[in-house]
């Protein structure tokens, strides 16, 4: 397989019909990926506001995307996240990948080294957390009031 880390693809997902991912590793019979989604309403990336331990804990937003992935995240740039637990990938042999249909998005294409490091690298810190919650409730308009001085915590989405 000539398929390198940082790469996207796409892949038969029996869920969803078309699924995405980034290489994080790849071998000659084998290919590690985390998954890519596109960010809605309900979605948080472990540096946000409101973001939840262990629910969110491996959402990362690529930063520098749509491209490759112009087409999920619709041209909007950040719209997409990769879902980076890399301690539990997908993982393909090379039969899996025809099965699924593994095709490499844009020629080859790859994610930016700021956002395949942020997919390496991105620990949950209870502490920063705290820190956005703060900063967010001090938030003065440009009236003078205040914005929002409590998360609002009312509603929780399970899927």
């Amino acid at each position: 397989m000539n398929i390198e880390m940082g790469q996207a693809i796409t892949y038969k997902n029996e869920r969803r019909g078309i699924g995405y991912g980034v290489i994080i590793h790849s071998t000659e019979n084998s290919i590690s990926f985390v998954e890519i989604d596109r960010i809605t309403e309900f979605t948080k990336c472990y540096d946000e506001l409101g973001a939840r331990y262990p629910e969110d804990k491996d959402n990362v937003r690529l930063k520098d995307c749509p491209p490759p992935f112009k087409q999920l995240s619709r041209g909007v740039d950040g719209g997409v996240y990769a879902l980076a637990d890399i301690n539990n990938p997908i993982v393909f042999t090379k039969e899996q990948c025809i099965k699924y249909h593994v095709t490499v998005l844009d020629k080859g294409e790859k994610i930016s080294d700021r956002d395949m490091n942020e997919i390496f690298n991105h620990p949950w810190d209870e502490q920063k957390q705290k820190q956005i919650e703060l900063r967010r409730s001090q938030a003065v308009d440009k009236f003078g009031g205040i914005v929002n001085d409590t998360p609002d915590d009312s509603y929780s989405y399970k899927f």
